[in-house]
């Protein structure tokens, strides 16, 4: 059953005795390690699959999680307890009877604008989204301290409207279950007895509440396995707090650190780069790659301009195609508005290609207005959902909204009730829009989701043409046939737990065509057989210059290359027309040490990314000179950007 690992994952699976601390290299096999840990506790019956907690961060990474343990063991999963922290934590909370509406992204901004208007705040100081967002950042922290008085304003508010609404957002999901924990010891013990081992995925991305509720579920006599590696931890902007890793073995003890140095994705000569560009860090436990595989040199390449750079990059990529279509190949970039002159050059060149990290899938307008009816219905408390179905209604303008929410803050209660106070013969589309909800939420009891979509479709969408345009209508379809077989409650769950697995895990559809366009970020847990980091520009990448950032960025510069699984290219420019820029730090990083790791012979065969094989007549050593006879192109002169 487990011949297949190696040696370090084969100790790392049978460790179960205390905790366990994976530090797993980029294409190491984590998820196979981490899968067959699973069995491997299973099939010695040191527990039940009820008293297993697996803890991801994204519903890829759970699903692949639960196939590869029910492939394994040819059993059910219906009894795990594997999934994200979120839609777990949503699991608990609704077992012990509390059940809430999810706000997204979108809809907490709402919120936010609301409170805003409010408080007769100045819009162009407090940004609804920046505000969002600091929100976020504030709780992921768990540090309530506010820039400014109206700040901290707006910040009550917020939290009084979720609770008035009977909703939570994505990060108090966690925070209303760790509140349950701490204050109720019998529930906590009652947690902490059922699970005897907890597996947590990509344990370098926790942030200060996902530490606390793995602390919550500890009592030293369970055990935890992370595995994680402090080398890819990239989402500080996030909250993810890299310390949870690095202090780890002294958080649980008694511990054990194992580390997966073998890679199984990428060539001998990119991880020495990502070894080289790594080993500059200083806050890192430490581990060095290694491989197997042989390959090409990766290539670092100067251009004039960013217009040079995209035209390289559209000429390389259109002719790895040419000799074999089914390449994968990704151009990364630190920002995303280094994508618009790569897109406009792929069109001259006729290259089809996906731009990965734009709209999502729940973010679409025609999803959002059909889901707020179910929100609605679901739960009457929701202001933010009442607004937006009640303006999609027809007929009932922004005075009578108004008047609403006047009646609202007067009685003390939701928009829904306020609604349903006002009279028929004044209000008679306010009326119907109520009947409307109350027969919804009967189809809601009785009927299934994909019915009760399509019922809010034909009677209030069906006529409006900008739902019946083909993109949408196919959009609203692909909900219909996602909501098949679910309950209200695992509708609700998914449908607001989906887009915010997603935004972490970049895309799950990466069908054709064949090349990607994304950040850095974005990539992250992918892999590709052909990569371009491209715009590796100080200011770019590196980003920002203080000290205390820059490992994060190198950390970026790493993760990028270890996408890569056959060829890298890495590429800067000089000007955009606009700045003049230098070569990012990472590079001269690079190119020292590939010069003290490799010395070429007169005589020896090289295999050129452009050129194919060809025997060295005669080296150069500074400046870096190869004179080679190319079996099929004959003499050329090599200088050290041609080589690298």
């Amino acid at each position: 059953m487990f011949d297949s690992l190696n040696d370090q994952q084969k100790k790392a699976v049978e460790i179960c005795d205390k905790n366990l601390l994976i530090i797993a290299g980029a294409g190491s096999g984590k998820t196979k390690t981490l899968t067959y840990k699973i069995a491997y506790i299973l099939k010695n019956n040191l527990a039940k699959p009820w008293e297993i907690l697996a803890l991801t961060f994204t519903n890829k990474a759970a699903d692949e999680m639960k196939d590869r343990v029910a492939n394994i063991l040819d059993t059910s999963i219906d009894n795990f307890y594997i999934g994200t922290f979120h839609a777990l934590s949503l699991r608990f909370l609704r077992q012990i009877g509390k059940k809430y509406t999810i706000y997204d992204k979108h809809d907490q901004e709402m919120l936010v604008k609301e409170i805003i208007t409010y408080l007769n705040l100045d819009k162009n100081k407090f940004q609804p989204s920046k505000v969002a967002s600091y929100i976020s950042k504030i709780k992921n922290s768990s540090n309530l301290e506010f820039p400014t008085k109206e700040f901290e304003r707006i910040y009550k508010i917020y939290e009084e409207k979720l609770e008035s609404n009977n909703a939570v957002d994505f990060d108090n999901i966690l925070i209303k279950f760790i509140e349950e924990l701490k204050n109720n010891d019998k529930l906590r013990q009652n947690f902490q007895n059922q699970f005897k081992f907890i597996l947590i995925d990509e344990y370098q991305d926790t942030n200060n509440i996902q530490y606390e509720l793995i602390k919550e579920f500890y009592n030293g006599d369970n055990r935890i396995f992370a595995v994680g590696d402090e080398d890819q931890s990239i989402y500080a902007f996030r909250g993810a707090n890299i310390n949870n890793i690095l202090s780890f073995s002294n958080d649980f003890l008694p511990c054990e650190i194992i580390k997966l140095e073998k890679n199984y994705r990428s060539t001998k000569n990119i991880l020495n780069i990502a070894n080289t560009i790594i080993t500059h860090n200083k806050t890192r436990i430490g581990k060095n790659l290694y491989s197997d595989i042989s390959g090409v040199e990766p290539v670092i390449k100067e251009f004039a301009t960013n217009k040079d750079e995209a035209y390289f990059v559209s000429n390389q990529i259109k002719n790895i195609l040419m000799q074999n279509d089914n390449s994968s190949v990704a151009v990364l970039y630190r920002n995303n508005n280094l994508s618009r002159i790569f897109e406009e050059y792929f069109m001259q060149f006729g290259i089809a290609y996906k731009k990965i990290g734009a709209h999502k899938f729940f973010d679409k307008k025609e999803i959002k207005d059909i889901l707020s009816f179910i929100k609605i219905a679901y739960n009457e408390k929701d202001d933010v959902s009442f607004i937006r179905s009640i303006g999609n209604f027809g007929g009932i303008g922004l005075k009578t909204i108004d008047d609403i929410k006047k009646i609202a803050i007067d009685l003390n209660t939701n928009l829904f009730i306020a609604a349903s106070t006002l009279t028929q013969k004044k209000y008679a589309k306010v009326a119907r829009f109520i009947e409307f909800v109350k027969i919804l939420q009967k189809k809601l009891e009785f009927g299934n989701i994909s019915e009760c979509l399509k019922f809010v479709f034909d009677e209030v969408f069906s006529d409006k043409n900008f739902y019946r345009q083909d993109i949408r209508q196919s959009n609203i379809d692909e909900l219909i046939e996602f909501a098949k077989n679910m309950d209200i409650e695992s509708f609700m769950e998914n449908a607001s737990l989906y887009d915010y697995s997603q935004s972490i895990d970049g895309e799950n559809n990466l069908s054709l065509p064949n090349v990607s366009l994304m950040t850095i970020h974005a990539a992250k847990g992918l892999e590709f057989d052909h990569v371009f980091i491209v715009g590796l520009n100080e200011g770019i990448l590196p980003s920002l210059y203080q000290d205390s950032v820059i490992e994060e960025e190198r950390r970026i510069m790493y993760v990028g290359i270890t996408r890569a699984k056959k060829t890298l290219y890495l590429s800067y420019y000089l000007s955009d027309f606009h700045n003049s820029f230098i070569p990012s730090r990472f590079l001269k990083e690079i190119a020292v040490n590939k010069t003290q790791l490799k010395r070429y012979r007169i005589g020896e065969t090289i295999n050129h990314k452009d050129f194919g094989k060809g025997i060295i007549l005669n080296v150069k050593e500074k400046p870096l000179e190869l004179k080679v006879n190319f079996f099929k192109y004959g003499l050329k002169i090599l200088t050290e950007n041609d080589i690298f």
